[in-house]
């Protein structure tokens, strides 16, 4: 799994590189003796690699950036959400500029990036998603007719990587694998 999100990993074998990361300079190194005839193993994440698993409903900053921009936040199954909102019907375009703003936010994580969605776009509703199963975090864009535009994870793994489903019946297998695969959009209108 670190591999195919691009990083890499490494086992503490003596040399001057590892130095430090032994198991016995840890407590869990106390309980070395219950673990005979058994494994015991431990993992050390670098803080780029932590922020990348992290439960996204714990972080502060963007639970604070939301706050004082008054976009609700809700926890719910995103996939039940993402059906009861789907619309039937004609389906309008995203605007190219709403999207290339949303992945510079979800690159940047800046308020004011955020702050120029609400203010560039009147009449567009957004909501923050906290997904009750993966505890990820994402933007709900809602257009001025209240129809479900997109999804963005806040927190994606590949910003380039995209995931579409029908707009009038999206599928719950197609909605799973965007929230497993933690991909940066979910669009509507094109079947997945």
């Amino acid at each position: 799994m670190l591999e195919a999100d691009g990083f890499s990993y490494g086992f503490v074998d003596g040399r001057p590189a590892t130095a430090s990361y032994e198991v016995g300079g840890i407590a869990q190194s106390l309980y070395l003796n219950a673990t005979q005839n058994k494994l015991f193993g431990a993992i050390w994440l670098s803080p780029e690699a932590r922020l990348n698993f992290r439960q996204q409903d714990l972080s502060r900053q963007e639970n604070a950036r939301f706050r004082s921009l008054d976009i609700t936040t809700s926890e719910r199954d995103l996939g039940a959400f993402i059906v009861q909102e789907s619309s039937i019907g004609r389906s309008a375009s995203l605007p190219p500029l709403l999207r290339e703003t949303i992945q510079r936010y979800q690159v940047s994580g800046d308020i004011v990036t955020l702050a120029r969605l609400d203010s560039s776009w009147p009449g567009y509703r957004w909501e923050r998603v906290i997904d009750r199963d993966s505890r990820q975090s994402f933007l709900t864009v809602f257009d001025r007719q209240a129809r479900l535009m997109l999804v963005a994870n806040l927190n994606p793994h590949r910003l380039d990587a995209a995931v579409r489903t029908n707009r009038d019946r999206p599928d719950r297998m197609t909605i799973a694998r965007f929230i497993e695969t933690r991909s940066a959009l979910l669009e509507f209108g094109v079947e997945g």
